[in-house]
């Protein structure tokens, strides 16, 4: 019956499964559930041990890493250790955020006059 209500109302046959699995709890337990917005959990990357750990293999490639680099770190004996954190290595997309909240940047190198922001005297002075 409550599949039937949850398609009647445009829902899926999940939500009516929900339903009774929350009113169920509520039998067992008499309490209502809270919501659970806002109370993410956070980014396994914000473990410092394995953050230090994957800054190191990538200083350890050196100036051209990218974020295949660190599903490459995965691969080695270095990252067994963190295995009660993460059991499979994370998708490629992880890894950029990740590499984004470890503070790295990436764009094309720019060629040209100054790109690194130096100005010397003899050319500010003509």
């Amino acid at each position: 019956a409550s599949k039937l209500a949850a398609v009647a109302a445009g829902q899926t046959t999940f939500a009516a499964d929900a339903t009774r699995r929350r009113l169920q709890e509520f039998r067992r337990t008499k309490t209502l559930p809270t919501h659970l917005y806002g109370k993410a959990n956070d980014s396994v990357i914000a473990d410092e041990e394995l953050a230090d750990a994957v800054k190191v293999h990538l200083r350890a490639i050196g100036k051209y890493m990218k974020a295949q680099d660190i599903l490459g770190f995965f691969g080695t004996p270095e990252a067994q250790k963190f295995t009660h954190l993460i059991n499979k290595p994370p998708t490629l997309r992880t890894a950029q955020n990740w590499m984004h909240k470890l503070g790295y940047r990436w764009g094309k190198e720019r060629r040209g006059m100054f790109a690194d922001g130096h100005v010397r005297k003899d050319v500010v002075d003509y």
